[in-house]
């Protein structure tokens, strides 16, 4: 039997709530995201959602009140399933079991929800994607490549995976990340045929960096002689501490272009007020303009890595057809293939 102290504190007007995500909606027509902390006999007491960043208490009146519309938390949860498929490319193992797990968790807490027959189906794409790239092989291009086939492609995907990042790189304005990416797209895979695809990206990369560096050289002057205008407008203290910051982040930017410079980096970061790295960078554009980045007549260096990786491991161990085999790995070492992919050849 309960005691009375459970039975008076049951029928008590003051309970709290579950503290659901509910609209108050006003016979003013006003409407109030809220939760309720607290209720009586003739009020909620809310917590209002002002902004997405504030929120504030509220009591209402329910005289007020004309309808409550429940938050329906299944609904609230599977919204921020719903972006976990279609996958984008290149997510690593580590990236499935993070949306696998959110995805068994929905399930759980939600298992009557009309939205579990989606989320099974959302589940078993993941677990199947997963699995493949667990295995070793990749999404690229909106599809899954199995771990066996990269390995016979190894070397164009992985060219073809540093074209998407430099695409996506330059997507996001990063015009000196994109040209990095290009040079290194050149340097270890020069005889795929990613690097000629990429070609036009990288003219128009090339002219519009050319114009924002040439840009900011013509106003050099005029932007320095405008900041120290400006610090000659300021208060004495404030100057003080306003100098003293531009010249740490001065300081701060000269070491690491310094420390570019020295490790050989081409495409170096500049600054608007470093006047030489605006100039290198100046060189680097007009060098890469004159440069010639084609492969054209050296081969194609995907197909040799396919044949040769074709032929190793088909190889039936006879001597009449190993010379096909060495003919076949030749080609992989006159292309100039990098080593870590002739070492994935064995």
């Amino acid at each position: 039997m309960k005691s009375p102290s459970l039975i008076l504190a049951g029928l008590s007007l003051s309970l709290v709530l579950p503290a659901f995500a509910d609209t108050f909606v006003l016979k003013d027509s006003t409407r109030l995201e809220g939760k309720i902390l607290s209720e009586t006999a003739d009020s909620y007491h809310l917590e209002i959602q002002v902004t997405k960043s504030i929120k504030d208490e509220k009591t209402v009146p329910k005289a007020d009140v004309k309808e409550i519309v429940r938050e329906k938390l299944d609904e609230t949860a599977y919204e921020k399933l719903k972006g976990f498929v279609p996958t984008p490319d290149l997510l690593t193992t580590d990236e499935y079991d993070r949306r696998i797990l959110a995805i068994n968790k929905f399930i759980k807490d939600h298992p009557k929800s009309a939205k579990v027959k989606d989320a099974n189906a959302m589940l078993e794409v993941l677990k199947t994607e997963g699995t493949a790239v667990q295995s070793g092989g990749i999404k690229l291009g909106g599809v899954i490549v199995s771990g066996d086939d990269y390995k016979a492609n190894a070397y164009e995907i992985d060219a073809k995976v540093q074209e998407g990042r430099i695409r996506d790189t330059l997507a996001k304005g990063d015009i000196v990340g994109a040209l990095r990416g290009i040079t290194r797209l050149e340097s270890d895979f020069a005889t795929t045929s990613v690097v000629a695809s990429i070609a036009s990206v990288k003219r128009q990369a090339l002219q519009s960096y050319k114009t924002q560096i040439a840009d900011q050289l013509r106003t050099f002057d005029a932007r320095e002689a405008e900041r120290k205008s400006g610090l000659a407008r300021m208060s004495g203290e404030n100057r003080t501490t306003t100098e003293q910051a531009i010249a740490e982040e001065d300081a701060q930017f000269a070491r690491r272009y310094k420390a570019e410079r020295d490790s050989q980096q081409l495409w170096t970061a500049t600054n608007p007020y470093h006047r030489e790295s605006l100039e290198g960078a100046r060189e680097a554009i007009s060098r890469a303009e004159q440069e010639s980045s084609s492969s054209e007549g050296r081969g194609d260096g995907g197909k040799a890595y396919r044949d040769a990786w074709s032929a190793i491991h088909s190889w039936d161990g006879k001597d009449e057809s190993k010379d096909s085999v060495k003919e076949a790995v030749n080609k992989v070492n006159d292309l100039e293939i990098p080593a870590k992919y002739v070492s994935l050849l064995a």
